[in-house]
């Protein structure tokens, strides 16, 4: 009876956590992007190491995991971020890279890295206040323990992801 009831329970984990990937976290941006090869083209014409070349890397790194699903690009894109973010101490550009090497390690199976990876990324969007990343972030947990099992802890990371985003109207492309 308790296996029943277990099974049950996951059943209707699964069912909210499809609800909540579908309705509330869309597969692509509201509003359109750049493509891939504009932003490619900003890149190569502006060599500076500057904000405007780590505002272009997180964009291309967006499109890389949102338009083409691509973790080989979104690692190198990523990497170059995160060294350049270093250099400018940008913190939203450290966020963003360490959220993405996360998303990089989940796609690898290593949910440790990951995790490591999405906290250390939490808690940079956290001290500079940016909703939206702590709301992607809190997606990307609660992924990562989707995937480990853990439904209960998954949905509400992904209910905390969703408060945000309904507060600040953000989308989960970010």
């Amino acid at each position: 009876m308790k296996n029943v009831e277990s099974t049950k329970m996951k059943t209707g984990y699964h069912f909210i956590l499809f609800i909540f990937s579908g309705i509330i976290f869309p597969l692509h941006a509201i509003a359109q992007t750049p493509t891939i090869d504009s932003l490619k083209n900003v890149l190569a014409n502006h060599p500076a190491e500057d904000i405007v070349r780590a505002n272009t890397l997180i964009a291309l790194s967006n499109a890389y995991d949102w338009e083409l699903n691509d973790m080989k690009r979104l690692e190198k894109s990523t990497k170059e971020l995160l060294d350049l973010s270093q250099k400018l101490d940008f913190k939203k550009g450290l966020a963003t890279a360490y959220r993405y090497k996360g998303k990089v390690s989940t796609s690898k199976s290593d949910l440790k890295t990951s995790m490591n990876f999405y906290q250390k990324a939490l808690g940079i969007f956290e001290d500079i206040q940016d909703k939206a990343g702590i709301a992607s972030c809190y997606h990307s947990i609660g992924v990562d323990k989707y995937i480990k099992g853990d439904y209960e802890t998954a949905i509400t990371y992904a209910l905390k992801a969703a408060r945000i985003r309904e507060e600040t109207e953000s989308c989960c492309c970010l």
